[in-house]
């Protein structure tokens, strides 16, 4: 039997609005507007690593280790010198800070490991959690100190409150407001007594989210965090999927939200704002390896809209939003106002890839570079390292190789219309073309090349099983043996309710059912989000 197709245009986000970018120069600085620097990597580590003996200066001893992880220590010394290495290189930019959108370690403390470890005589959740992220933040924090970037500007991502799914009346979804108090505690607390922005609070005083969201002010450059984990009540579901907690701020947030933009607005010291949290909110972003959590809503929730509301082509001064949680890099112009989404970072683990993001912030434009390197984990007894969440013993990133700019973003709001420069994966894709199209034409290494907005980065399709071409109704099309043979494309960059059009152009001979499509998270022929089969030759959903 054979399956003969080729997709023409297999996803693209349906919209009737076109993103324009206009074209704009960024111009030299002078003398008395030299640019700062700062560095941005969301999702690192999205890992527990920490030095648990208690021998590094600052962190407290693991009160059940070594018993409790047999011997093995929460970082191996080939990750402590790479990790030296990798913060010492984003240090060479000279950054005055470190911005990070979620997800600084892996959080998941809710087994009888973590009691074990953290509080093996008490056995008190609370405290192993508190004691568990004084040891994990504070050594996240002396990482940073011991190589030169004094400053943590973190958000709270959603391994950092348990991590996603959180069942009603599960002991993870009861202590959602203990991570977040540890959170604060460790993570906000240590930036100092943040002053009032304009006679606004620089936290939303009295509310549960007070321990996440914050605006710190870094010379002209207002940091707004939001907790973008909504929980009414641990034992009300609230989202079909994630159950007591969603992806969105509730009204008291967004109030605090809407009250620091404006004091910002009216702050002669202020030039840019840059709003952070976990979940990206406009969709069509790469996604790899990752639940793919959003932000409800999108562009229409409460946080999108009130970005829309201060952004610079209404007068305001939110330039971006950054968002984390889908270990890729996108960059997205919102289609009814000027602010960029730029989702950002990727996990430097394992084998795999790496990226931090360097910004310089002149008074009047925001220049971005996307810096991206290869990681080598060594599978020896020497880098081997222990979390008491998941996979108890892993190997870590033990050195890297040569690290290339992967693109450039400038935003440029001198003139009363923002412009945008852009190469490379930086550049903003555009919602109103689509995001994958494979002609089969032209190969990437072994693999066939998308030439939709997403372009290749984790969306090559890729070669399963034995997959040869043909002369197809436009182009080359690929032939499938009918039995275990595909092509991959990636993890689908829209989810949920969103609009979507997939199409193609098939021939086959084939009896029976086959599948011609397979949406899901793992992009295989069963238990998809939308699967297009063919029964006798007849498609049908």
């Amino acid at each position: 039997m054979r399956l003969h197709y080729a997709i023409t245009a297999p996803i693209c986000f349906v919209s009737l609005l076109t993103v324009v970018f206009m074209s704009g120069v960024s111009r030299p600085a002078s003398a008395e507007e030299q640019p700062w620097t700062f560095v941005s990597s969301p999702d690192l580590f999205n890992s527990d690593i920490a030095d648990l003996s208690g021998k590094t200066a600052g962190v407290p001893k693991a009160i059940g280790w070594p018993e409790a992880a047999g011997g093995v220590n929460g970082v191996s010394p080939k990750m402590d010198a790479f990790y030296d290495q990798l913060i010492q290189e984003m240090a060479g930019h000279k950054p005055e800070a470190f911005v990070v959108a979620g997800d600084l370690l892996n959080g998941r403390w809710f087994n009888s490991r973590t009691l074990r470890t953290f509080d093996p005589k008490g056995m008190d959740r609370a405290k192993a959690i508190d004691r568990a992220a004084e040891i994990y933040y504070g050594w996240y924090r002396q990482l940073f100190v011991r190589n030169g970037i004094d400053t943590v500007i973190a958000a709270i991502g959603d391994h950092d409150v348990g991590d996603n799914d959180w069942a009603k009346g599960s002991d993870k979804a009861r202590h959602v407001i203990t991570m977040r108090r540890a959170f604060g505690k460790y993570m906000v607390d240590p930036l100092g007594d943040l002053p009032k922005i304009n006679g606004a609070d620089p936290r939303p005083k009295g509310t549960a989210y007070e321990h996440g969201a914050f605006a710190y002010q870094l010379r002209n450059v207002l940091f707004v965090t939001v907790d973008v984990f909504r929980q009414d009540d641990p034992k009300k579901k609230i989202h079909y999927r994630h159950g007591t907690v969603s992806g969105d701020l509730d009204e008291s947030q967004t109030r605090w939200l809407d009250r620091v933009l404006k004091a910002a607005g009216r702050d002669a010291t202020i030039d840019h704002v840059i709003v952070q949290g976990h979940a990206p909110c406009l969709p069509g972003v790469r996604k790899d390896s990752s639940s793919g959590m959003m932000m409800v809503g999108r562009a229409d929730s409460p946080l999108w809209q009130t970005l829309r509301e201060h952004s610079h082509d209404r007068g305001g001064k939110v330039r971006f939003y950054f968002a984390g949680e889908v270990h890729t890099t996108t960059a997205t112009r919102d289609p009814e106002s000027d602010v960029i989404q730029l989702v950002h970072g990727n996990p430097p683990l394992g084998d795999g890839e790496g990226a931090y993001t360097v910004f310089k912030v002149y008074p009047d434009r925001i220049e971005a570079e996307l810096y991206q390197f290869d990681l080598i984990a060594e599978q020896t007894d020497e880098n081997r390292y222990w979390q008491p969440s998941g996979n108890k013993v892993l190997y870590g990133a033990s050195s890297k190789g040569p690290t290339t700019s992967g693109g450039r973003l400038v935003v440029d709001c001198s003139g009363k219309v923002t412009t945008f420069e852009s190469s490379g994966w930086m550049k903003p894709v555009d919602l109103s073309k689509p995001l994958a199209f494979y002609d089969f034409d032209k190969m990437v290494e072994e693999d066939f090349s998308n030439s939709g907005e997403l372009g290749n980065l984790y969306y090559t399709g890729i070669v399963r099983g034995h997959v040869s071409t043909a002369e197809g109704a436009h182009g080359k099309a690929v032939v499938l043996d009918g039995k275990k043979s595909f092509v991959r494309g990636g993890m689908l960059p829209v989810s949920e309710g969103e609009q979507r059009a997939i199409s193609l152009w098939f021939k086959t001979d084939m009896d029976g059912v086959g599948t011609l499509l397979g949406c899901g998270m793992d992009g295989r022929v069963t238990g998809g989000t939308l699967n297009l089969q063919l029964n006798n030759g007849v498609p049908q959903i």
